[in-house]
């Protein structure tokens, strides 16, 4: 399969986009996966380590109370202070208030250690003869005797001060652990042991609120291998490992590394640890799946970036592509059209750029240069032809010498001997001239028969352009009627417009009378203004006379001289308001000559939009007249064209038989070469015998 430029692009394109995303994506979940893990084991070991802490913290208060309890001077003794039971024979009464007073003030400690630290269960001690001491009020088994129990043999064995024993449940059903102190007497010798039993509650509590997620949880191990907490499998609390269903617990807490990978139940699961220095391991626990949720999350959102970018990345390769594709399948085309005889196929350079243009040229080069030879060929073929016409004439002159030969034999042979010696010899030669014609006549002939052949492919392909003119001639001239149509709406819009030009001239010579009819009536109102002012001026006279007048009466005339000043002051606004309105009706009377000058030159602009609408109007009419034209010519060319396109076809079958003529003629030169060969043998074969007639 031969795939195009086109689509070799757009694959390398899309191949290396896909590549790379595929490179990218693995790296990305690589590195996700790694960093989530990783995130994991850091956040569990920050987890871990605060459990560590809080179980330090909590066994070594633990510790130090039992210590504290354990030097109290009152036990730093071998005396006893405590009843033995070894010897009883059934169970007896714990009572505290039979004992001894320092016996009783010892219990009365234990107990307020009880109150203050509520998650102890009992404080008790041991002695080596058996001897047994405790905070509770309980019934004590016949023979029980300290010395013999496990706890005390551990605790008196030990390197250490104290310790911390194995858990256990208590009767109560409360998961319970026992932190043991060694008694000391003064002297340094062992007294005994005390220990103090703590509800492991409160721990368990606080590993079941640890967890991560859905899956995430936390398991508190002793170091003896019994579960002490585990949130997920309840039945697998104060079991041993070896005792779990699941055998991966028993690679788990047999394995010292701190994180490990391990398939628990079908499912993968990240296990990370910490031994605390109580002697207590602590596992977190979470599912692979979970773990990695977000780098899927992420992937799968990467992955439709990725989508997304092979489709932007693609459709601009289709346009990059598109620009390649798009000249070069030009330059094939014209390349095509080449192969079949147009020499003028070759498209312009305006679509080509860039090395795809120099090759446009170099093709433009090119058919130039075979027109050239097809021309080259034609002017051939013309002499070809002409010297077919010798070719026949030395053929005529050698029939002719032929017949004189004969005839001069039959006159006599020995009379005619050396005549035909010298026409034996231009024979001879003629033949040999006319062997070289019709030899160069028989190649111009193949030639012109190579050349006639192109010529007949070359029109018949001038033909199909010819009905593809037509066609486009055709369609032009439906565009020209469509163009006759719209320049005929054009002219009714036309029209139109200048129907509403004129009714706008109307309205603005009819604004123009109002305008003018406003100026004139403020022209009568400033009129009045002057009545109305030369009154004031008469009135305030008259105020001033009546004033005088009064001023002249005295007191009789002081009423009058009131009134006389108010009819003044009325006189006087009566001026000021005229002169106001006389500024108005004057900015009214500039206001409407101005807007009647305005409406002039309204009313003139509106006449020559008028006039340009006429011209827009008669022009269209002349487009309308030109879209006839034009359809009437466009009509002619396509009528032309099919004229055209018959009268190729009549030259393109003149060429045909023009071509069989040729092959005709090729075949003739040959037969006429074989028969100048022929006569050339006969000439010299009369030559030796004219020789032997001259000899006899």
């Amino acid at each position: 399969m031969r795939l195009t430029i086109k689509t070799r692009i757009l694959l390398s394109f899309i191949s290396a986009i896909i590549l790379a995303t595929v490179c990218i994506t693995g790296v990305v979940a690589w590195k996700m996966h790694t960093d989530a893990e990783q995130s994991y084991w850091d956040k569990a070991k920050v987890q871990l380590d605060m459990v560590d802490r809080y179980l330090t913290l909590y066994f070594e208060i633990n510790q130090h109370n039992a210590a504290y309890l354990a030097k109290m001077p009152e036990l730093a003794t071998t005396e006893p202070l405590f009843p033995n039971f070894k010897d009883t024979t059934s169970s007896s009464a714990y009572d505290p208030a039979t004992f001894g007073e320092t016996a009783q003030e010892i219990i009365r400690t234990w107990r307020r250690m009880q109150d203050n630290n509520p998650f102890y269960c009992e404080i008790f001690t041991g002695h080596p003869d058996g001897s047994f001491g405790t905070s509770l009020t309980v019934d004590v088994p016949a023979r029980f005797t300290t010395a013999q129990r496990p706890w005390y043999k551990d605790a008196m064995a030990a390197r250490t001060e104290t310790l911390i024993g194995n858990a256990y449940k208590a009767n109560s059903g409360a998961s319970v652990t026992t932190v043991l102190s060694k008694i000391r007497t003064p002297s340094g010798e062992l007294a005994g042991v005390l220990g103090i039993d703590t509800n492991l509650d409160t721990l368990e509590e606080l590993i079941r609120s640890l967890n991560f997620g859905k899956t995430g949880h936390f398991v508190l191990i002793e170091a003896s291998g019994r579960v002490l907490c585990d949130p997920k499998d309840s039945a697998a609390n104060f079991k041993m490992v070896n005792e779990l269903r699941e055998p991966a617990w028993r690679t788990i807490f047999a394995s010292d590394e701190p994180t490990m990978v391990i398939d628990m139940n079908g499912q993968e699961m990240l296990v990370s640890s910490i031994k605390s220095a109580t002697g207590f391991r602590v596992f977190s626990l979470a599912s692979a799946d979970e773990v990695h949720a977000v780098m899927r999350h992420t992937l799968w959102t990467i992955a439709m970036l990725a989508a997304g970018i092979i489709v932007a990345v693609s459709l601009f390769a289709l346009w990059l592509t598109s620009t390649i594709s798009r000249p070069l399948g030009m330059l094939v085309s014209g390349a095509d059209r080449l192969a079949q005889g147009d020499f003028n196929g070759i498209p312009d350079g305006t679509h080509f750029y860039g090395e795809i243009l120099a090759l446009r040229d170099s093709l433009a080069v090119m058919a130039q240069q075979l027109g050239d030879l097809f021309k080259q060929s034609a002017i051939k073929t013309r002499e070809a032809e002409e010297e077919t016409a010798k070719a026949m004439k030395a053929m005529q002159e050698a029939e002719e010498a032929k017949h004189a030969a004969e005839r001069a034999r039959r006159e006599g042979m020995l009379t005619a001997a050396d005549q035909l010696a010298d026409i034996v010899a231009i024979v001879a030669s003629a033949s040999e001239e006319l062997s070289a014609q019709i030899e160069q006549s028989s190649r111009g002939a193949n030639e012109q028969v190579g050349r006639v052949s192109e010529t007949t492919k070359s029109m018949r392909e001038m033909n199909e352009t010819v009905l593809s003119i037509a066609r486009n001639a055709g369609t032009t001239a439906e565009v020209s009627t469509d163009t006759k149509q719209k320049a005929l709406d054009g002219e009714t819009a036309t029209k139109r417009c200048i129907d509403g030009i004129g009714e706008v001239r109307d309205v603005t010579e009819r604004l123009k009378g109002g305008i003018s009819e406003l100026a004139n009536q403020a022209q009568a109102i400033d009129e009045i203004m002057g009545v109305i002012s030369d009154i004031a001026d008469q009135t305030n006279l008259l105020a001033l006379n009546a004033a005088i007048e009064a001023a002249r009466a005295g007191d009789a005339g002081r009423g009058f001289a009131v009134v006389a000043d108010e009819v003044r002051k009325l006189a006087e606004k009566t001026m000021a308001s005229t002169s106001d309105v006389e500024k108005v009706i004057r900015a009214i009377q500039h206001s409407s000559s101005a807007s009647v000058r305005q409406m002039d030159e309204a009313a003139e602009k509106v006449g020559n939009v008028t006039a340009m609408a006429a011209q827009c109007g008669e022009a269209l009419r002349e487009i309308v007249s030109m879209a006839d034209t034009t359809a009437d010519q466009v009509q002619s060319i396509a009528a032309a064209s099919e004229e055209q396109s018959a009268a190729s076809e009549e030259i393109s079958n003149s060429i045909t038989q023009v071509n069989t003529i040729a092959d005709e003629t090729s075949q003739a030169m040959g037969e006429a070469s074989r028969a100048v060969a022929q006569l050339a043998e006969q000439a010299q074969k009369m030559a030796t015998m004219i020789e032997g007639m001259k000899q006899a």
